[in-house]
């Protein structure tokens, strides 16, 4: 899944000049498509995640997002005009967001704390791998297929994602479910008093049973009622409707009242209220998302724009891949293992601002092979401290919302770093420049999310 989120990225850029000849687009056109299909891969994650909660719904939830990401991909290849390309991959990244999901939550629950950390590296380490292995495809394949040919063969070598999505072993969150049947066992409870208790209320009571019995004009009761006594029954019978009349608005607003109260008392012992780090963190992840999409997006046409080759490009993912790697797999071996999160974090933040710069202001082939490897090792190592931070601060019956909200965030930073790089890369320099300004940004955000929560 992370060889084919990343890969198709790439693959767009290698095919960008084919595109704009073939479709009519700009720069800023894939820009947009690029940063939907990034953004969708996490903007519907809290919709995933409440699906994900219904156990009936894992596996299918999991197969139809790895379907989504093939069918994207191929449609992709028959688009008419960018339009259609944007939605299209979107189509595709909503599958990557069901299938990402999907897998998280299942490992965190078949996973303990540290092995987490861990087995999310390797997974993610993917990214390395689609760096490099689908930018050559690419390359191969449209030139002797061209752009629509090519993508089209990627969008049915991505189908592979099916029968591994099938293997995966969807584990039911048996606290959660016990605890909706035991809620639902309580509601029926509830309700099943209401009615009984409606049930003798609605009971007639001893003297209007033997009023009932007694046949009309028998000597229990009199054909002959004063007048003023018709007005009294009268007066009664409109003073008794009022009453109900109020009864039900008190009623009514003693359910609203609760329904407040609910709320009320669920944000109070939500995460979010009881640690506002949590809002930081969130902040700061859109900003980390900025970066992320603009550095992955067009880091192959930065490249071809500076007129290096498609060989010397393809070599340049090659040590952009290395990169991307390792500070996944050290990210996730090293958290909380043999280095502290916050050091890790800091010397990460700090390498790539100064990578970025580096790249701005040296416009020379091999300078940029270095400044690619360590960016990616960076920002890569950083995606992953990212969900990490938002597990370690989380209490864990709420960490799938909590993960949710941390990849919304995530994915509106992208597609807005998306639009943003489309926008500057006509102009050579301002493509590092804002990067770097982003980079420089975010660097002093972040340490404190791993601060252990006061709660």
């Amino acid at each position: 899944m992370a060889c084919s989120q990343v890969g198709t990225i790439k693959s767009v850029g290698i095919f960008l000049e084919d595109i704009s000849l073939s479709l009519g687009t700009t720069s800023t056109d894939i820009g947009v498509s690029l940063g939907l299909f990034t953004a969708f891969s996490y903007f519907p994650a809290p919709l995933i995640v409440a699906l994900y909660r219904v156990t009936s719904l894992r596996r299918v939830i999991l197969i139809l997002g790895a379907c989504l990401i093939s069918l994207g991909v191929t449609l992709t290849a028959l688009a008419t005009n960018n339009v259609l390309v944007a939605v299209y991959l979107s189509i595709a990244g909503i599958g990557n967001c069901m299938l990402a999901i999907s897998s998280t939550l299942a490992l965190d629950q078949l996973g303990s704390n540290q092995n987490f950390n861990l087995l999310y590296g390797v997974g993610m380490s993917g990214f390395g791998l689609g760096m490099v292995l689908l930018p050559i495809l690419a390359d191969v394949l449209g030139r002797a297929y061209g752009w629509r040919g090519g993508i089209f063969i990627l969008g049915g070598l991505m189908a592979n994602l099916v029968p591994c999505a099938m293997t995966i072993q969807v584990e039911p969150a048996f606290g959660q479910d016990l605890t909706t049947v035991h809620r639902a066992n309580i509601d029926n409870f509830e309700e099943s008093g209401r009615s009984e208790e409606r049930f003798c209320n609605d009971r007639p009571t001893e003297e209007e049973e033997t009023t009932l019995l007694c046949p009309e004009r028998s000597p229990c009761t009199s054909s002959y009622q004063p007048e003023h006594q018709l007005l009294d029954d009268d007066t009664s019978m409109e003073s008794t409707a009022v009453n109900k009349i109020q009864k039900e608005f008190q009623e009514q607003d003693q359910n609203s009242r609760q329904f407040l109260d609910r709320i009320r008392n669920s944000i109070r012992r939500s995460d979010f209220y009881r640690d506002p780090i949590f809002n930081v963190m969130f902040v700061s992840e859109f900003m980390f998302g900025m970066l992320y999409c603009g550095w992955h997006a067009f880091l192959v046409p930065h490249a071809i724009q500076r007129g290096y080759s498609i060989r010397a490009t393809i070599s340049m993912t090659l040590f952009a891949s290395v990169g991307n790697f390792l500070g996944r797999l050290l990210a996730g071996a090293l958290s909380d293992r043999l280095a502290n999160p916050i050091c890790l974090y800091l010397v990460a933040a700090l390498l790539n601002a100064s990578a970025i710069l580096c790249d701005a202001f040296f416009h020379h082939y091999y300078v940029m092979l270095v400044t690619a490897c360590i960016s990616a090792m960076c920002i890569a190592g950083m995606a992953v401290m990212g969900p990490l931070a938002v597990r370690k601060r989380a209490s864990p019956a709420n960490f799938d919302v909590a993960y949710a909200v941390n990849e919304l965030f995530f994915g509106s930073g992208t597609f807005f770093g998306g639009y943003l790089s489309g926008s500057c890369l006509p102009y050579r320099n301002l493509m590092g420049d804002t990067a770097a300004e982003l980079a420089n940004y975010i660097t002093p955000h972040k340490p404190q999310l791993w601060i252990e929560p006061n709660l």
